[in-house]
């Protein structure tokens, strides 16, 4: 039995289960830091804190779908429309935590207020 699909296959569900492992340690990693060494700004209203929780919904939650796609496809090929439905819905999470952080400025750009000269 193969490990890894062949290179000509559609898609790798090892190696897409490699990556999103990567992808979510990288992000525990984040979350780790941020709580560990907590910032005087809410990170609530991070832009990084929100991209990051974004990836890791997506990552996290399709983790097991990407790993047992290729099975799946094998097994049950009927049930893949549900598969997806869920993937779907997924990717709409990921969509609305990057929408609010692209929303949240990391820092706020304040102007600082110039001294009009009196007359």
């Amino acid at each position: 039995m193969l490990l890894w699909k062949k290179p000509d296959a559609a898609f790798s569900s090892n190696g897409f289960g490699l990556g999103s492992m990567f992808i979510v340690l990288n992000c525990l990693l984040y979350f780790t830091k941020s709580l560990r060494n907590p910032a005087t700004e809410n990170l609530l209203r991070s832009r990084t804190f929100w991209l990051v929780t974004a990836l890791f919904v997506y990552y996290a939650s399709n983790f097991f779908i990407f790993v047992s796609y290729r099975r799946l496809t094998e097994i049950r090929p009927q049930d893949i429309g549900l598969v997806w439905q869920i993937h779907n819905l997924i990717f709409l999470v990921m969509c609305v935590c990057f929408s609010i952080g692209f929303i949240w400025q990391s820092s706020p750009r304040r102007s600082s207020p110039t001294k009009s000269a009196s007359l």
